[in-house]
């Protein structure tokens, strides 16, 4: 690979990144609002861990991140 080549596939690699950071950001704020919904509507941490095969801790960890992380 030459120069020209190696600074492009940076180039690209970096713009893959920003546009990936953003979709996951994206993602995990769906994901928080969608549990909130379900917890409106009476479902538990627990109910919806096991339905995304996570803990319950992790639920309770991503419901709270906003919250801790504006």
């Amino acid at each position: 690979m030459d120069e020209a080549s190696a600074l492009h596939e940076l180039v690209a690699a970096h713009a893959d990144m920003e546009r990936l950071t953003a979709d996951l950001g994206a993602a995990r704020e769906r994901r928080r609002s969608a549990a909130r919904q379900l917890l409106e509507m009476g479902h538990g941490t627990s109910w919806i861990a096991r339905q995304l095969d996570v803990t319950p801790q992790a639920v309770d960890s991503f419901l709270k991140s906003k919250r801790e992380h504006p």
